[in-house]
């Protein structure tokens, strides 16, 4: 009985709220519906929060540029555009390309927020090349700007027109990505070279993704895909990369053979020494206990961490091995 009703009970509310909502006029129902969807969002936002923030974190590291930019420039610029887009096409397409290509250049900064207050009102400036027919998103390949680059997956049909530009050498995109960073980039060289080897191959593959298989093992004037010339360009890295591992490698190994010498010679050595039939004088002891299981274990893994050191020495240090 109880039961049923509560059932009941709940029909009745239930009831009653659908009354209440086909009283409400069109205009207030759907306030009523953003303001629901909006406690939604704010609970997802709160419950999230912390992956934001991370997220947040790596954007800021890994964009660079425009973030230390003040908000007030940016409004300056908008404010400028929109002057500039009063003219004749002649006379804009002028100013964006004399004497440098205010395209390019902010490409090479990085400056996403600038290339979309400019694309948003001219998005024709998208097919804006320099002479080796390089356009913003090349620059932003060549350059490491993830910001811009994660850009090209928004232009849905346009990518593929624009990420197939071939230049005078025959270079596509993925040519382009092979190449080291250029030396005036502040973080193109990392102390810990494996590091900077798995960040060249995740930005590698990462730029590949975007092609077509077809075009991304095509081959350039000379005669050279995009892999032969990422090996050829990455050697003197690799070799770094593995000589800097090995004398890592081989530093920690000579601690870990130490301690394994260490805890072998004291599990021989009993504390409190034996009696006569030869057992422990302390193995009733909780101490003896914990000093035996310790020692095992310490002994267990230096063995385990000599083993994986030596394999590390004796790896081939491939590309994929990064």
């Amino acid at each position: 009985m109880q039961f049923q009703s509560e059932v009941l009970g709940k029909q009745r509310v239930k009831k009653k709220e659908e009354h209440k909502s086909n009283e409400l006029g069109l205009r207030d129902r759907i306030k009523q519906r953003e303001q629901r969807m909006h406690e939604w969002k704010q609970q997802r936002r709160n419950v999230l929060s912390w992956r934001q923030w991370i997220k947040e974190a790596k954007v800021q590291v890994l964009v660079g540029a425009d973030q230390l930019i003040p908000d007030l420039a940016f409004e300056i610029v908008r404010c400028l555009w929109k002057q500039v887009m009063l003219m004749d096409d002649s006379q804009i397409l002028e100013i964006v390309r004399k004497p440098h290509s205010l395209m390019l250049e902010a490409a090479k900064q990085g400056n996403l927020r600038f290339l979309m207050i400019i694309i948003c009102s001219y998005p024709d400036l998208v097919y804006e090349v320099d002479e080796n027919q390089h356009t913003i998103y090349h620059f932003a390949v060549m350059y490491r700007h993830l910001n811009i680059f994660r850009d090209i997956c928004c232009l849905g049909s346009l990518k593929d027109s624009i990420v197939q530009n071939i230049g005078k050498d025959g270079n596509n995109i993925l040519h382009l990505a092979v190449k080291l960073p250029p030396a005036d980039r502040p973080d193109n060289e990392s102390a810990a070279l494996h590091f900077q080897m798995a960040l060249e191959m995740s930005w590698f593959e990462r730029v590949k993704r975007i092609l077509h298989p077809v075009d991304a093992e095509a081959k350039n004037k000379e005669g050279k895909t995009a892999r032969a010339l990422f090996t050829e360009e990455h050697r003197e890295l690799r070799h770094k990369a593995e000589r800097w591992v090995k004398d890592i490698a081989n530093g920690c190994i000579m601690g870990a053979i130490l301690i394994a010498t260490v805890v072998f010679a004291a599990a021989f050595t009993i504390p409190g020494g034996i009696n006569d039939s030869g057992t422990p004088n302390l193995v009733r002891r909780a101490s003896f206990t914990v000093f035996a299981i310790s020692d095992t274990i310490a002994l267990l893994l230096s063995i385990f961490s000599i083993l994986m050191f030596l394999a590390v020495i004796s790896s081939r240090y491939e590309e994929a091995d990064y």
